[in-house]
């Protein structure tokens, strides 16, 4: 998993109050204005400045394409629409967040292959296997899962999900 890295605040855009990109005559961007300063990767603050120039514009693929582009040059994963098989999901508050973690375990032991994630949207914690692209290679790997481990199967499905690209 890809690590973000810190900038220095003056490589970084700035908002004054109302919102707006701040800029000094010389181009660069200041620090700090008004006591406030907001430091953010220019990829996001990229994206930011589209969205208040079209107010309610759909910019959507140009702003995928400026993520990627900076996620490719930084080496970080990049997230894009796909799948993962949900192995898990409860809200029993005294046990489901251990529950998901042996599960985990027992999967990463038998299928390191495939990244695990648990995640906790409250009331509910669940387990969710893969970074599948298609749904294709997402339903081979849960029937996959359910041979070994025929005690899941009433639980595995396929979800779509935001998945992680770029190892």
């Amino acid at each position: 998993m890809g690590t973000a890295q810190a900038q220095s605040p003056a490589s970084l855009p700035s908002y004054d109050q109302s919102g707006a990109m701040s800029e000094e005559a010389d181009g660069s961007r200041p620090d700090s204005v008004n006591n406030l300063t907001i430091v953010q990767p220019s990829a996001l603050a990229n994206r930011i400045e589209r969205a208040r120039q079209t107010a309610g514009g759909t910019q959507s693929e140009s702003a995928d394409a400026d993520d990627s582009a900076a996620s490719q040059q930084t080496g970080e994963r990049q997230r894009i629409n796909g799948f993962r098989i949900q192995v898990f999901s409860d809200n029993n508050q005294k046990t489901s967040q251990r529950e998901a973690k042996a599960k985990e375990r027992r999967l990463n032991e038998r299928f390191p292959e495939y990244e695990t994630y648990i995640v906790y949207n409250s009331p509910y914690w669940r387990l969710k296997v893969g970074d599948f692209r298609t749904e294709f290679d997402a339903e081979a790997a849960a029937d996959e899962i359910k041979r070994a481990f025929p005690e899941f199967a009433r639980e595995v499905r396929i979800v779509r999900d935001r998945i992680s690209t770029g190892r």
